[in-house]
């Protein structure tokens, strides 16, 4: 008989047969097995993440959230998640909901900063000369990009998470944790002077094996990926009118159609009105929101009328009426920027030089 026939296991005339110890070990097997499989597929074994497939074959690992302690949250599922990789593992929007500047939640100060990308010394320094204390109610929110580029990627993770940081998710942060979710399924030894990329689906921005951040990925804990991962696309506080991303946000569509791409990596707007991450563009994106909320013709659902975000180092510092530009090139030997919201005072620090800069020849 077919070791999976049970057909002659089931009772008969009140008589059960007892099974063979062929049967009763193929089981044992088969208990196994399911078991096994039921770990992989859903569930959180001794802190280790295990990996969930979504119908739509999206691979996402269980992870913590961002510390909101004291916080109203809502997660919002927004953005147009077509081309998302299967490893992107994105928290789309969370929403804030507490009265404005958070006099209930206890916040005394709070902070946007902008790309640390990895300068973990000038991230410190920044830290204390603000006289950052989480305990006396002050509050960070990391605009993105804290990783790659400079001297310790992992050290600036670990001391967000450290920190309590609010955060949102850049364009070199998304890497990051493709890689990693990646790395979990596979045992990569892909030459990295092959030119090949990631397998993961129809991305617009492929990742290739040759990339830095592989090296970075390597030496993540899965707690340093739970944080990274935990980090929004877009994080949203209706009570300041304000939404915090990384790139920018396209004024022209709705929050439910933004592109998350986009959203992390837009820099311009071309000649026939859509994003780019392109630094060759007809307007800066910031200008057109602007435009658009003094014209009152935003896409975007109020109250937000205001965004802060990071990732234009070349342009540097931008401080304009609607938005709030605070990457200021720390990693390219520019400053390190912090915005305190209450009181609009801005804090710099001067930074190393660990990477060539976008405009350097």
């Amino acid at each position: 008989m077919n070791p999976t026939d049970t057909t002659n296991l089931s009772p008969t005339c009140g008589t059960e047969k007892r099974p063979t110890t062929h049967r009763r070990l193929w089981r044992y097997i088969t208990a196994f097995s399911l078991t096994a499989l039921v770990i992989l597929c859903g569930a959180t074994v001794h802190g280790k993440a295990a990996i969930q497939v979504t119908p739509n074959g999206t691979k996402h690992f269980y992870k913590r959230s961002l510390d909101t302690s004291g916080f109203d949250v809502q997660t919002r599922d927004i953005g147009d998640k077509s081309h998302l990789s299967i490893y992107a593992n994105l928290v789309p929007m969370i929403s804030i909901n507490n009265d404005p500047f958070f006099e209930t939640a206890n916040v005394r100060r709070l902070f946007a900063v902008g790309d640390v990308h990895g300068c973990l010394k000038e991230f410190n320094e920044l830290l204390a000369k603000i006289e950052y204390d989480y305990e006396l109610g002050d509050r960070l929110i990391l605009l993105g990009d804290l990783v790659n580029k400079g001297p310790d990627s992992v050290g600036v993770v670990r001391r967000a998470n450290e920190l309590k940081a609010l955060c949102v998710r850049g364009n070199h942060d998304n890497v990051l944790i493709r890689i990693m979710g990646y790395l979990r399924g596979h045992n990569v030894r892909e030459n990295t002077k092959s030119g090949k990329a990631m397998p993961e689906g129809p991305v617009v921005d492929p990742i290739l094996f040759s990339l830095p951040h592989w090296e970075i990925a390597r030496q993540m804990t899965q707690n340093d990926y739970e944080y990274l991962a935990s980090c929004p696309l877009i994080l949203g506080i209706p009570g300041l009118n304000s939404l915090f991303v990384h790139g920018g946000v396209d004024p022209r569509k709705s929050l439910q159609d933004q592109i998350p791409f986009f959203v992390m990596s837009m820099r311009g707007i071309d000649l026939d009105g859509t994003p780019t991450s392109g630094r060759n563009y007809l307007l800066n994106w910031s200008d057109e929101w602007n435009l658009f909320q003094l014209a009152n013709m935003s896409a975007v659902e109020k109250p937000f009328t205001n965004v802060y975000y990071g990732h234009d180092s070349v342009r540097g510092l931008q401080l304009k009426t609607n938005t709030f530009g605070l990457d200021s090139g720390c990693v390219f030997g520019g400053q390190l920027s912090a915005l305190e919201l209450k009181s609009g005072q801005l804090t710099q620090i001067q930074c190393g030089t660990y990477a060539k800069s976008p405009t350097s020849k």
